[in-house]
């Protein structure tokens, strides 16, 4: 019963003729801007799997010639749109775009790409151009569902995987953990290599797969393309994204960290084991750790907000990386893979994200020290690119948190303008110094 009732939270037919009402928006709109072309939908949406009310990713194309370019529309889009903000790059993925909220409160992501035609002389590049990310993103969901034997089969599975996913806190790009294009790579594989079995088999052969992996060799899907251009996948790589007219295969997913890595694999046994509905009781990460590490991103616009959130996403996998090469024996982590928004008395853009805490038993109580680790980290993320143009426009608040003073501020959450209980506080924005130390206590 928990099964079915999963599959039936799709959009309603009402809810889709919204979408095709926000589409028909946009093409006006570019039209009016002087830009001809066509609009395609990308991720979820893209591949039949999207939640009600999620956010519409979709892409504008200009044709082949077009004497408009990206970067120009984009501007012009901006001017149009006051309240829409720029997309920035979020994990492979770095292409033009903006993000405002169109009608029927729909939030939308535009990204804008031009076509053009490969040149068989030109070696591919090793990185794909800004102006065909969102092209190679958008054709990879094609091949995706061009590989599978039963489209409705892979979307079933894809939809039930993804539940799982966010209540058991492994759904999200945030620390390196999984995002929707490489969990869809996953269902896609293991529909290939069972073509006939049905939806409850294919759960199971999906955390059997993934669970017993050594992961020693990257998932990748048999697209039956003899001739897609190739290049040497990086040590480390987990999950290879197949190559296609606007780029060659690349690496998914890589270099995840051993933190990330264990709580993935120790999610995958669990489920191997389980059954519906207790599969995917929600993991309680807010009441399971004596003790927290709480990353507060503020700013004093949406935009800065986006832009100072993009560059400490791709700063946070690395955190991890320091906290294994010196405490790896002594503190065990648990991240958390997707933000909150949170109030703030001084700040009207904000973020948080959350690290749990495991301290391993020793025989006397101790002190653990994270200044080392914590200004290894600050000296990473204070080098923004672009924190001189924004100075005294954002900051980060690094907090150690007990369980009792994480439930405290949850709660306050509710009433604006009340701070959580907090231990000492860093802060990279300010061009005097970070603060005084951290300490979480055993």
């Amino acid at each position: 019963m928990a099964l079915q009732k999963t599959l039936a939270v799709r959009p309603t037919p009402e809810e889709e003729v919204k979408v095709l009402e926000v589409e028909k928006e946009i093409l006006k709109l570019c039209q009016v801007l002087g830009a001809q072309g066509s609009l395609r939908r990308m991720g979820a949406f893209y591949l039949g799997v999207p939640e009600r009310n999620a956010e519409l990713d979709l892409v504008f194309v200009l044709p082949e010639g077009s004497a408009t370019q990206p970067a120009e529309l984009l501007e012009k889009l901006q001017n149009a749109l006051p309240k829409a903000i720029r997309s920035f790059p979020q994990g492979s993925l770095n292409a033009p775009g903006l993000r405002w909220r169109a009608s029927h409160a729909r939030h939308v992501q535009l990204f804008l790409a031009k076509e053009e035609k490969p040149n068989p002389s030109t070696p591919a590049p090793s990185a794909i151009p800004p102006s065909l990310a969102a092209l190679y993103a958008h054709e990879v969901s094609s091949q995706i569902l061009a590989s599978v034997p039963s489209q409705e089969v892979f979307q079933d599975l894809l939809r039930v995987v993804k539940h799982w996913a966010k209540r058991r806190g492994l759904y999200g790009n945030l620390f390196g953990f999984f995002d929707g294009t490489t969990w869809a790579l996953c269902c896609a594989r293991v529909c290939q290599l069972h073509p006939k079995a049905v939806l409850h088999d294919l759960l199971q052969f999906f955390f059997a797969l993934l669970g017993r992996s050594d992961w020693s060799s990257p998932i990748a899907l048999d697209t039956g393309d003899s001739l897609a251009p190739t290049v040497p996948m990086v040590p480390g790589t987990l999950m290879q994204l197949p190559g296609n007219v606007y780029g060659p295969a690349r690496a998914a997913h890589y270099e995840v960290s051993e933190s990330v890595m264990r709580v993935v694999q120790r999610e995958l046994r669990r489920a191997e084991q389980k059954r519906v509905p207790e599969l995917w009781a929600e993991h309680q990460f807010f009441s399971r750790h004596r003790h927290y590490i709480r990353f507060d991103f503020m700013a004093s616009s949406d935009e800065i907000l986006e832009k100072w959130w993009a560059w400490g996403q791709q700063q946070l996998p690395e955190l991890l990386h320091i906290f294994e090469s010196q405490l790896d024996s002594k503190v065990s982590l648990r991240p958390w893979p997707s933000s909150l928004i949170f109030k703030d008395e001084s700040w009207s853009h904000t973020k948080a994200v959350f690290i749990g805490l495991h301290i391993q038993q020793a025989e006397q109580k101790c002190t653990l020290d994270l200044r080392e680790i914590m200004v290894k980290f600050l000296e990473r993320i204070s080098a923004w690119p672009e924190a001189e143009a924004h100075q005294k426009q954002f900051e980060l608040m690094i907090r150690a948190v007990s369980s009792q003073e994480m439930q405290s501020w949850l709660r306050d959450q509710g009433s604006p303008g009340v701070k959580a209980l907090e231990h000492e506080v860093m802060s990279p924005s300010r061009k005097d110094g970070y603060g005084p130390a951290m300490a979480a206590t055993a």
